[in-house]
């Protein structure tokens, strides 16, 4: 089956976030007419708050396949499957990574809780959990610096993450460690959740 996008997304965060150890792709895809995905959310030229201020506020945001451009591989994956099959197989994609996101809390001491999650059978699953602080980059840009991993993989050090804040219910990363988020390829788009 597929590799899940929560999954390669716990990697790329354990790898900005693991500072101790632990205890314990694809390109556009359109809708089922096969039309092209909606554009990609790109940075609000007049932002309201700070970067920094919408992380650390905290919240929910889920992952969102067709406006994220790694849904481009989906669609190769699935149309490798057969083409009678391409447009089932795109929006079962979508309903798996539905489940998938990623979540801020305050924890205190200027720290926040990072947390990355999947849907397992209804429920949800914790994949990553650290202690993170932020450092604003400027015009929307914000580099999560790890301060403690709770919960996850033990994987390098030296990694930069960089999250594009778009506006305040918007955040996008590139799914390549380091890499910038408005570079293109690779990039994975997040809108929060009603709370």
């Amino acid at each position: 089956m597929h590799r899940s996008i929560a999954l390669a997304l716990s990697c790329l965060l354990a790898t900005a976030c693991a500072t101790e150890p632990t205890s314990d792709d694809r390109p556009q895809v359109g809708d089922a007419a096969g039309q092209s995905a909606p554009e990609q959310a790109t940075p609000s030229e007049n932002r309201t708050a700070s970067a920094v201020r919408v992380l650390e506020r905290g919240g929910d945001f889920g992952f969102s396949l067709r406006d994220s451009a790694v849904a481009d591989q989906v669609r190769a994956r699935c149309e490798a499957r057969g083409a009678s099959q391409v447009e089932a197989c795109i929006e079962e994609m979508i309903a798996s990574a539905a489940g998938e996101g990623i979540a801020f809390s305050p924890a205190g001491d200027g720290l926040t809780r990072f947390v990355s999650y999947a849907q397992e059978e209804g429920e949800r699953v914790i994949l990553i959990e650290a202690l993170v602080r932020f450092e604003d980059l400027g015009d929307g840009l914000v580099e999560i610096r790890g301060e403690r991993l709770l919960k996850g993989p033990k994987l390098p050090l030296d990694t930069r993450l960089l999250i594009d804040v778009v506006d305040e219910d918007t955040i996008a990363m590139d799914k390549q460690p380091g890499a910038h988020p408005r570079s293109g390829g690779a990039r994975l788009v997040f809108h929060r959740s009603a709370e």
